[in-house]
């Protein structure tokens, strides 16, 4: 049997060799990207994945869920 891979591992293994684009600074690595903009800017990118049943449970109300999305 093998073992699952994880985000980590699934990152490590697809994109660590990802030639480094002059345009970025911090690239994949966990949830968050910074790009160059114009002189003195930079702009945060992120995104992440809510699951149910790992993430969240089925009952959550919408409300709280999006609190916990923004990180509330």
């Amino acid at each position: 049997m093998t073992n699952p891979i994880t985000e980590f591992s699934l990152i490590d293994r697809f994109f660590k060799r990802v030639p480094k684009n002059k345009s970025v600074n911090l690239g994949i690595g966990d949830d968050c990207a910074l790009l160059n903009l114009p002189q003195g800017y930079e702009l945060a990118i992120t995104t992440d994945t809510m699951v149910e049943n790992v993430h969240f449970f089925a009952d959550c109300e919408p409300y709280d869920l999006g609190y916990k999305i923004t990180g509330g």
